[in-house]
């Protein structure tokens, strides 16, 4: 029988597996801060730089 219950190899992988979790969700933000500040731009572009007189 082995000393660690043959979890040995499975829980070293572990910590590389968080690390490579922890970049993909570090990335997966980025883009999503990069396309809410294309949406702001977008929404500013389409409004009036100053208010349209009334007929």
């Amino acid at each position: 029988m082995r000393a660690h219950g043959g979890k040995g190899r499975i829980m070293s992988r572990v910590p590389g597996w968080l690390d490579r979790l922890g970049a993909g969700i570090s990335k997966a933000g980025a883009r999503l801060e990069e396309r809410r500040a294309e949406a702001e731009r977008a929404a500013e572009a389409d409004l009036p730089l100053a208010p349209q007189p009334v007929p």
